[in-house]
């Protein structure tokens, strides 16, 4: 609560004079992110659509930084839409924001997006379950666990489990352990063998609806945890998933290092 006290402080205070109680009360129009369009392509991957279908090798962070403006991913959608009163779950004292309760703030401010079992879509076509894909199939499961409780709902839905259930089994392989162990910074972070960089600035957007804060507030705490490096963790206050950060604010952070 505090990181997320922290993060509506420092929204409401670069407002003008006035306005946080104007934002707060909702007389203040916002720009979101336009809903996605039910027959609208699936998403390109992060590095370009071009280079996920067509690289002969992955990009170095170099080239994706130079790369043409073709071979960028466009700009999403926005939309500005009326805002919202918050007075039921945020005030503002003119110094500082305070929020009555998490669940006030899920509720009203950051609805879940994403429905019950998340990242392993039963459909299993989501960016994770292509990101375990292999030579044979381009999206496959990687979570037994869902698979074990689907399969014991058998006897009340039997069609449903007949359908999904299948799947799920043929997920566990001999390389799947491997897999989740190299994808997982936590592994890696707390081995002492490998080096680590001496600083880390993580930014989360508040309105991150994609990913639970727990995650990045974890890794956070383990990066202080096992290494011995400057941690620098914030929540962005209403900046949604991969685009939070204040303008200039990365580039000061670099020069103070």
């Amino acid at each position: 609560m505090a990181q997320l006290e922290a993060s509506a402080t420092k929204y409401l205070s670069r407002l003008p004079q006035g306005d946080a109680e104007r934002y707060i009360a909702g007389g203040i129009p916002v720009t979101k992110r336009a809903p996605r369009k039910k027959d609208a392509p699936k998403e390109a991957h992060h590095a370009g659509q071009e280079v996920a279908l067509t690289a002969s090798r992955p990009m170095t962070l170099g080239e994706m930084l130079l790369r043409p403006a073709d071979g960028a991913l466009p700009a999403p959608e926005l939309i500005t839409v009326p805002g919202t009163d918050k007075r039921t779950w945020l005030s503002w004292d003119g110094h500082h924001a305070h929020i009555t309760g998490l669940d006030d703030y899920v509720l009203n401010h950051r609805r879940r997006m994403k429905p019950c079992t998340s990242f392993d879509k039963l459909t299993y076509d989501s960016g994770e379950n292509q990101l375990f894909g292999n030579a044979a199939h381009d999206f496959v499961h990687f979570d037994p666990v869902i698979g074990e409780a689907i399969a014991e709902l058998a006897d009340a839905y039997p069609a449903e489990v007949a359908e999904y259930a299948a799947a799920f089994r043929g997920c566990i392989t001999p390389e799947l352990p491997d897999m989740l162990r190299l994808i997982d910074p936590m592994c890696f972070i707390a081995d002492g063998r490998g080096k680590k960089a001496a600083h880390f600035r993580i930014r989360v957007g508040a309105s991150d609806a994609d990913t639970a804060f727990s995650i990045s507030a974890a890794l956070a705490l383990k990066l202080q945890e096992h290494c011995d490096s400057t941690v620098e963790y914030a929540l962005v206050w209403d900046q949604p998933h991969s685009q939070a950060d204040y303008p200039g604010e990365l580039t000061e952070w670099i020069h103070r290092l």
